[in-house]
């Protein structure tokens, strides 16, 4: 019998690493982050992006263009 791998989609990224998804820099998404156009959580000490905002940021920046 083969193993079975299951595929664990996260609920939640690193501001670098939703920086990295969109294609743009770390300071840029900071920016949008400090003039509450995304919004994030604090884990401790992390900040970090759910990919259920980063996604709706998406949709609304080509509903706006």
């Amino acid at each position: 019998m083969g193993t079975t791998e299951q595929v664990v989609t996260p609920l939640a990224v690193a501001v670098a690493e939703a920086a990295r998804l969109v294609g743009v820099s770390r300071s840029a998404l900071y920016d949008l982050v400090s003039r509450g156009e995304l919004p994030t959580a604090r884990i401790g000490r992390r900040r970090v992006v759910l990919l259920e905002d980063l996604r709706a940021w998406l949709r609304a920046q080509r509903e706006g263009a």
